[in-house]
């Protein structure tokens, strides 16, 4: 599998396909492949790269502190190293905190963004806060075989293949310990909602049906980004694009076949 040296680390990713190029950017703790059921029906229309975010998957671990805005910096790294001016975004979860800052802070680089179940901060309001304090304390003090079981109960209610997928990729992680802190620590130190007005880049946000504590947030997005769009995805927990695929991925090509399409003056 090909890699890029980046900011001192190896990002491993794949290409499926040609044409404009649709970058995916996995959850934490997760790996490209949770895009499995999106990459061959994408890869039809356009040049589809999967990478694994630093301390993911294949790729590279740092041993210092990791943020969203270093791990946004290696994937505008990988645009460029790829040889593209501009790329199509699409993240879920942390994926979708990364997307964010990439189209906040390297907007030439976004030419369409696609947000999945993410937020703009958990620490963004009081009660955020404390709820983020509490999460944090359960994650660090728990065993990661714990945290893969209780996010497998909690997301593969939809879709069984969606919680032997989480256990497998969390589980991952159980061998080193840091790196799955550092994961959380990026995560939990995240926030662009004062930002989010600096996007440009037409935006499809979208949410699970099921998964309504995430929907404020979504629908938050969606009105600070000026030029964006929200879609609920039927049937579907956090694990949107794994529990009702064949909706989600129909859905993004015909956002994507909209915001492309010349208009008629």
């Amino acid at each position: 599998m090909p890699a890029v040296r980046i900011n001192d680390i190896d990002i491993h990713y794949e290409t499926f396909g040609t044409g404009k190029p649709l970058i995916l950017l996995h959850g934490a703790l997760m790996t490209r492949h949770t895009w499995s059921s999106q990459v061959y029906p994408l890869s039809a229309h356009y040049q589809v790269i999967v990478p694994d975010l630093r301390g993911h998957g294949d790729s590279g671990r740092s041993a210092g502190s990791y943020a969203v805005a270093l791990l946004a910096d290696d994937i505008s790294k990988l645009i460029a190293a790829l040889g593209f001016e501009r790329a199509i975004v699409c993240g879920h979860s942390l994926g979708g905190m990364v997307a964010q800052e990439l189209a906040i802070s390297y907007p030439a680089q976004v030419s369409a963004l696609i947000l999945a179940d993410t937020v703009y901060g958990t620490t963004t309001t009081f009660l955020e806060t404390v709820q983020a304090l509490l999460g944090w304390w359960g994650i660090a003090l728990l065993p990661v075989e714990r945290v893969a079981h209780a996010a497998a109960e909690r997301h593969g209610k939809y879709n069984p293949e969606v919680a032997s997928y989480l256990k497998r990729e969390i589980n991952m992680h159980a061998r080193d310990k840091n790196n799955y802190l550092n994961i959380h620590r990026a995560a939990l130190s995240f926030n662009s909602k004062t930002r989010l007005k600096y996007i440009d880049a037409p935006a499809l946000v979208m949410v699970g049906e099921y998964n309504p504590p995430a929907h404020k947030q979504e629908r938050a997005i969606a009105r600070l980004i000026h030029a964006a769009q929200m879609e609920i995805v039927p049937g579907a927990g956090f694990m949107l694009h794994m529990d009702n695929p064949d909706y989600f991925t129909r859905t993004v090509l015909e956002f994507l076949d909209a915001v492309q399409r010349p208009r008629v003056l």
